[in-house]
């Protein structure tokens, strides 16, 4: 008898009890956030994309500045789920909790099971992985795949064994046709196996099968080039000035390691964000300086993702727009992030550990409280309700009532389809005009002056002010004053006090 108890009823080792419990409260925390948040601008063109069929799916992404391979995923997942904020952004759940358990796995096998449970533990509760994580849009499935080929290579180099390898070429493959910026990966998993090699044992035999298996993953990857060719040739122009590349770079990386550190909702006017960035800037260092060789491969991945998204960042025609997506851009390489910080609590003695990271989880809580309460936005683009404001207008207009998109955000024109209004822009005023529809509603998306208040669109407005009668005013997703400031000061933005302003004008 106490031998059949001690077969069946094995107890389950507190690790694991504890690993289920972070990923359920990871998946409650995905599921709120789906359901709080309307799709912003990039979630809102999935929306839209994955109603087409593969050809047009293909042909649309050609023309778009990313692979196909997330959207023709997410499209047979919609078949299934549907195409609200929760359907499709399940999709991008499902992925984030294989995020978290390769997280755990990459850091147990590099470091140990107390640094991998503090690493999936951070990452559960970090206001970035709140933001992103369900978007719908490529970031967990990159973020996944990058783990597993980062596993795959870890494994290839420690047995020799040519699975490893041959799983290698396909998840490799895999995440070049999700993101491009995922070339960093490989890139960096070449640079330490070259390290290693030449280290070690300089094998010809070794190196011919590695550079075999880089050149088959090329060759699957070859009927993208020439997409990937043609969208570098549209937004890297041939000659960009050099001027100000220091002071570039250092504000880039410091605003990506602002978001890394507390996420996008804690205001730099806050104590809090400080005590956050001086803990998280701590941890860094001491994991530096206690790292051995292990610790250095996530860190040279890390590395390799930050350096070419700020380069692309640095060279791009939509600098500007490309400096506000550096985080969830190299959302990819975020999780190997959290395995530094991981790292270095461990590293801590006795209460010291535990006392630091109660106070990191406090910032999140902060930060994630702030998420849900629309407080401290750093991108108010993130927190437009569109479905509230096509609601609003949909009961309180009459049949007959037009919405006008200002062509600023996508969103603005994938809700107003959605809730079947016709897509009207300021293009059609002219017809417009002459129709004398009794009721108009002008969605003003505040992206800046030069991309939304165009002399254009000012002169439709005017009319509209002269022909009808303005009977409301209705402004949605305040950015904080603290951070338009800064943001003006700093990023060069355009200061505006809300990202929508609603305005309904009805005939005299």
């Amino acid at each position: 008898m106490t031998i059949q108890n001690k077969v069946f009823y094995k107890p389950i080792p507190y690790r694991q009890i504890i690993l289920a419990v972070l990923l359920i409260a990871m998946i409650i925390l995905q599921i709120a956030a789906s359901q709080t948040r309307s799709f912003w601008e990039d979630e809102a063109y999935t929306g839209w994309l994955v109603t087409k069929d593969f050809t047009k799916i293909i042909e649309n992404i050609r023309a778009d500045n990313n692979p196909p391979l997330y959207w023709l995923l997410v499209s047979i997942w919609s078949k299934v789920f549907g195409t609200s904020e929760l359907g499709l952004r399940s999709f991008s759940i499902l992925w984030m909790v294989a995020t978290c358990l390769l997280t755990y796995k990459v850091a147990k096998d590099l470091f140990d099971e107390n640094v991998s449970l503090i690493a999936v533990g951070l990452l559960v509760f970090s206001p970035l992985v709140l933001t992103y994580a369900h978007n719908a849009r490529y970031y967990s499935i990159a973020a996944a795949l990058t783990l597993l080929l980062l596993l795959l290579f870890y494994n290839f180099i420690r047995t020799n064994s040519p699975l490893y390898l041959i799983f290698y070429v396909f998840v490799g493959t895999g995440l070049l046709y999700t993101m491009y910026l995922g070339i960093a990966v490989p890139l960096a998993l070449n640079l330490w196996w070259f390290i290693q090699w030449v280290r070690d044992n300089r094998k010809l035999s070794r190196l011919i099968v590695w550079v075999l298996a880089q050149g088959i993953m090329l060759l699957f990857y070859a009927p993208w080039i020439s997409t990937l060719v043609a969208t570098a040739h549209r937004n890297i122009p041939s000659n960009f000035a050099s001027s100000n590349w220091l002071m570039g770079i250092f504000l880039r990386v410091g605003y990506l390691g602002y978001a890394y550190g507390v996420g996008e909702f804690l205001s730099p006017l806050n104590p809090v964000f400080w005590l956050g960035i001086i803990i998280v800037a701590g941890l860094i260092f001491f994991a530096a300086v206690k790292g051995k060789q292990s610790f250095w491969l996530p860190v040279i991945i890390l590395v390799a993702g930050v350096v070419i998204s700020v380069w692309i960042s640095l060279v791009g025609l939509y600098s500007l727009s490309y400096w506000q997506g550096l985080p969830n851009r190299t959302f990819f390489v975020y999780p190997l992030f959290v395995m530094i910080l991981a790292y270095g609590i461990v590293q801590l003695k006795g209460k010291w550990k535990w006392g630091v990271l109660i106070v990191v989880l406090m910032v999140y809580g902060v930060g994630i409280f702030n998420y849900f309460t629309d407080r401290e936005v750093i991108k108010p683009i993130l927190i437009v309700p569109w479905r509230e404001i096509m609601t609003d207008i949909q009961k309180t207009s009459n049949a007959h009532a037009v919405v006008i998109c200002t062509n600023a955000d996508f969103a603005c024109y994938y809700y107003q389809t959605r809730f079947g209004f016709e897509p009207v822009s300021p293009t059609d005023w002219p017809q417009l005009s002459i129709q004398k529809s009794p009721e108009i509603w002008w969605i003003q998306s505040n992206l800046s002056n030069e991309e939304n208040l165009t002399e254009a669109n000012m002169k439709v407005f005017a009319s509209l002010q002269t022909q009808y009668q303005e009977s409301g005013v209705f402004k949605y997703a305040p950015q904080d004053s603290g951070i338009a400031m800064l943001k003006s000061k700093f990023l060069g933005y355009q200061p505006y006090q809300f990202r929508v302003v609603v305005y309904r004008f009805v005939l005299p």
